[in-house]
């Protein structure tokens, strides 16, 4: 079980859609933004597992079909990201410091950010398969327990370390140019996870 521990939690902090999400969100929404972006992320890392682990993604790649078209619906997801924020414009106006904005839309970004990764649905649907296998129910319980719990902590804790007042103050007036740069590392990211998938199923 070790390898699987370490190798996850290696990856989940790693920097990539979510992170960047999280990000965004603690220094342009606000504390409580940020932690509902850290439990969707975190409820969709949960349904990653599950599904691995009930078989379901072994089935996904059997089916070339499947195989091919989810990543690329994730990527589509990463690009609309991306070109919100590529377009969010500067705000002329009187800024002031506003009150943590949050709602469930937030849970849903990062719900939906996490459940399209195209990484991610390669890690879960291969790699994790090849870790897990031969472990017990108990252990697989534990496993979909770890990764909820270690998932959501961490970027729940991203999220509270960022959105102190003091750094979104410092930030306020460059709000815009925030979300020029989570658009443009979505776009990025959506373009190299482009290029894997293009390597993976055209070539």
């Amino acid at each position: 079980m070790w390898p699987f521990l370490v190798v996850y939690t290696a990856a989940v902090i790693s920097p990539g859609p979510d992170f960047a999400l999280v990000v965004r969100s603690a220094l342009t929404r606000g504390r409580k933004a940020s932690l509902l972006n850290a439990l969707g992320i975190g409820c969709g890392v949960g349904l990653h597992t599950l599904i691995a682990l009930l078989g379901v993604s072994v089935l996904v790649q059997a089916s070339p079909l499947l195989a091919t078209t989810l990543p690329l619906v994730g990527i589509a997801y990463l690009l609309y990201l991306g070109w919100g924020g590529l377009t969010a414009k500067a705000d002329t106006r009187m800024v002031v410091l506003e009150q943590d904005q949050a709602d469930r839309g937030d849970f849903w970004r990062g719900f939906l950010t996490n459940v399209l990764n195209p990484k991610a649905l390669l890690f879960f649907s291969a790699i994790l398969l090849q870790l897990i296998d031969g472990f017990s129910i108990l252990a697989q319980v534990f496993i979909l327990v770890y990764v909820l719990i270690v998932t959501t902590a961490w970027f729940a804790l991203v999220g509270v370390l960022l959105a102190t007042e003091r750094l979104r103050q410092r930030f306020l007036h460059k709000r815009h140019w925030i979300d020029r740069s989570a658009g443009a590392i979505f776009v990025l990211l959506a373009a190299l996870f482009l290029l894997d998938w293009w390597q993976r199923f055209i070539v």
